[in-house]
């Protein structure tokens, strides 16, 4: 299957798999902790800490409800998705309790919270569209997703002790 096609599919699809799955998942989801806040606080404002529910889950299933569908066309498309430590929807965060990488809680909060602010920057169908078109131009490659690379590029200044404006930073980045 073309990647044009494939990703046409999933943008078709990925506004209704978004809705269903941050309505399942933030039922469980409760405020940032204390000491969670704290870990990110000088980076992003103490409104948008506060406005940010987290949920745990075992693994987080990016092919459910979708399920042989999704497995379907990851394997079409040549992918191979793996469960995410982390994942976030709008401004619902979502870990694995037992995440697939080894990375420490304020580092995938963190790199998490760089989404958060993307898709409120971008709106939802916006982010949507450039993560998904971005994923296929780039032959299904993660990594060399812009909306990610922005993400690893501010968590390694946040892994490395760097005080700086996360939430302005990934703004003025994004543009109007």
């Amino acid at each position: 299957m073309k990647r044009f096609a494939v990703a046409t599919i999933l943008g078709t699809v990925a506004p209704v798999w978004v809705a269903a799955r941050r309505w399942a998942w933030r039922r469980s989801a409760r405020m940032l902790s204390e000491a969670e806040r704290s870990s990110l606080a000088g980076h992003y404002s103490e409104s948008l800490l506060r406005r940010v529910r987290i949920t745990e889950v075992d693994r987080i299933d990016l092919w459910a409800p979708l399920s042989r569908l999704g497995e379907h066309l990851a394997k079409r498309a040549g992918s191979v998705v793996v469960s995410p430590a982390g994942l976030a929807l709008d401004d619902l965060i979502v870990v694995a309790t037992v995440p697939a990488a080894k990375i420490s809680r304020a580092s995938l909060l963190f790199h998490e919270m760089v989404h958060v602010v993307q898709w409120a920057a971008l709106g939802r169908r916006r982010f949507l569209r450039e993560y998904l078109s971005s994923w296929a131009a780039a032959g299904w490659s993660y990594h060399d997703i812009p909306l990610e690379e922005m993400a690893y590029e501010l968590q390694a200044r946040f892994d490395a002790g760097e005080r700086f404006d996360a939430e302005a930073e990934v703004r003025r980045r994004l543009g109007p």
